[in-house]
């Protein structure tokens, strides 16, 4: 089963906090297009965005957010290439995998225990043999450049950290429920 906008929103979010997503709602302004699209980028649970009937935000259009302009008893499920070029190449995307690549940099240990927190986080399970040896071999290549100087690898593995946290977003499993 694909899962709703909504839910993707929660994990992501989930990811970047400690004590879990954000239940509080937005301050209360004037209703304009603007609040909308800040609201759409603030880290707020969805349930409290603004909606303006016509202007939807383009994440909520993407997968599949009820006409709010009709009522509708059910809602379609669609899977597109749109959605995951959205958790792809999405500034709120990459800038919540940078928020928790950076959280995971502040975790104690070593580069293997931070993959394997980001997995526990990401799908509620460890990586598998298989799936260790994919990263493993994704950071060596990332960090080849680096050579011995340390200070250039611990920049590196920040960013690699950053790009792995953003794949785990994207991936099929982050997307999907068995």
């Amino acid at each position: 089963m694909r899962v709703t906008l909504m839910m993707l929103a929660a994990a992501a979010l989930a990811c970047n906090t400690v004590t879990g997503p954000s239940v509080q709602s937005p301050t209360s302004s004037p209703l304009r297009p603007t609040r909308a699209a800040t609201e759409a980028t603030s880290g707020y649970r969805s349930v409290y965005l603004t909606i303006i009937r016509d202007q939807l935000n383009d994440a909520l259009g993407l997968f599949d957010f009820a006409n709010p302009n009709a009522v509708s008893g059910n809602r379609d499920e669609t899977t597109t290439p749109a959605q995951s070029l959205f958790l792809m190449n999405s500034p709120v995307m990459q800038s919540l995998a940078e928020v928790w690549s950076k959280r995971l940099l502040s975790t104690p240990g070593d580069g293997p225990a931070r993959v394997r927190t980001a997995y526990v986080q990401a799908f509620g399970r460890e990586p598998t043999e298989t799936e260790q040896r994919a990263t493993k071999e994704f950071f060596d290549r990332f960090l080849a450049d680096a050579g011995g100087d340390e200070t250039k690898r611990r920049e590196l593995f920040s960013t690699a950290l950053n790009a792995f946290c953003q794949a785990l977003f994207s991936s099929a499993e982050f997307r999907t429920l068995n």
